[in-house]
């Protein structure tokens, strides 16, 4: 909840049971229609903010019992705050989303059952992997066969070589420029210049500012930070993106630095 630490939900509330997530991707797909002219011109597509509905049953032994659950799940749930949502199923992955109203009713009555629902906004319509790739520890040990992601660790988004290959292991291409997506590259380097190009899909970074390796440098989405002060109008104002898979780094400039880029996968499902 909010920036909370992570809990087990029966932690909090021993009662009730949590039954499984029904989501799916939203797409959104935007046309151009020409008047007097057949069909529609193809414009782009978008994801957009999904639903997800979080299925729960609940036991009590009394109607009193029964309120007191009710009134702990709203607490819990009704709280304004974003919520960070992990499942046993994908444990490897979170979502960030905020809930709707919802109702607590008996199965029938006279039943000392209860199913419901709550179904939550998630408005980036993704999910994310739980760790940042500076902050993995095995990648494949943590995804399943299924998504076919190469045994990967934190020291391979680590460099001081003048290339490496980085992996973008989730769906999504990661664009802080257009797309806003959460990307940090933190650098240490000794001299004048550094500069970071893509070559898989040719974008590219400069900063021109005598530094020593002391000196950090943070490139944070379309912002560049130097010892933690705004220093993009040393750049040459580009910003970095990364394909899904893997990306054909090269860093020059300098020959004494290193670099480590830092940003969660990006899912659809």
């Amino acid at each position: 909840m909010g920036s909370d630490p992570e809990f087990e939900l029966q932690d909090k509330i021993p009662e009730i049971r949590f039954l499984g997530l029904d989501t799916s991707p939203v797409i959104t797909n935007t046309y151009t229609d020409n008047g007097g002219t057949d069909g529609s011109i193809f414009n782009y597509t978008a994801f957009n903010k999904s639903s997800i509905t979080a299925n729960f049953i609940t036991h009590f032994s009394d109607w009193r019992n029964f309120q007191g659950i009710k009134n702990r799940v709203y607490q819990l749930f009704d709280n304004r705050q974003s919520i960070r949502l992990r499942t046993d199923v994908q444990p490897n992955m979170v979502m960030y989303v905020h809930s709707n109203s919802f109702d607590i009713k008996v199965t029938e009555n006279g039943s000392l059952d209860s199913l419901f629902s709550i179904v939550f906004d998630n408005p980036t319509g993704y999910k994310y992997s739980s760790l940042r790739t500076d902050e993995m520890d095995d990648i494949f040990d943590d995804y399943p066969l299924g998504y076919n992601i190469p045994i990967q660790d934190a020291d391979d988004y680590l460099t001081a070589n003048s290339s490496i290959n980085i992996l973008n292991g989730g769906d999504v291409k990661i664009d802080p420029y257009y797309q806003h997506h959460d990307l940090k590259i933190k650098i240490h380097y000794s001299g004048p210049q550094l500069s970071i190009f893509n070559h898989t899909n040719g974008s590219n970074w400069t900063i021109n500012k005598l530094l020593i390796k002391s000196d950090t440098v943070l490139i944070d989405g379309i912002n560049t930070y130097v010892n933690n002060e705004l220093a993009t109008d040393s750049t040459d104002y580009n910003t970095l993106s990364l394909d899904v898979g893997q990306n054909n780094i090269a860093i020059g400039g300098s020959s004494d630095f290193d670099v480590t880029f830092s940003f969660p996968y990006v899912f659809l499902d």
